[in-house]
């Protein structure tokens, strides 16, 4: 015989003998055999992950919803905030002006 056909006939008992392995071991450990799980608890363990995944989605859109909005907000009370110490800086520059004003009339300073 040649090489090719020894091969042949070596990979053809190799099959044989390892389908004999499993059958036998499928014979003598039954339990691994059984199905473990009803198809039921299957179906309601996917349905369960599929609500699960939706919830977590979810989640996450109204969380990235959220900050968004609450940056918005955050640059509007930046700008208001400025807007006030702006204006607080113009009234207290106006009643230093007129505090100069007073102490020059006063004789207490040197007019401006």
């Amino acid at each position: 015989m040649t090489d090719a056909a020894n091969a042949e006939q070596i990979r053809i008992m190799a099959d044989a003998v390892a389908k004999a392995a499993v059958m036998q071991f499928a014979r003598e450990h039954p339990e691994f055999n059984k199905n473990r799980l009803p198809p039921t608890f299957k179906w309601l363990a996917g349905i369960g992950s599929a609500i699960v995944g939706a919830a977590i989605i979810g989640y996450f859109n109204w969380l990235t919803n959220t900050v968004g909005s609450m940056e918005v907000t955050l640059a509007r009370m930046d700008e208001r905030q400025n807007s006030q110490v702006t204006m607080t800086d113009g009234r207290y520059d106006d009643m230093d002006k007129r505090l100069n004003r007073l102490e020059s009339l006063h004789g207490f300073g040197s007019p401006r």
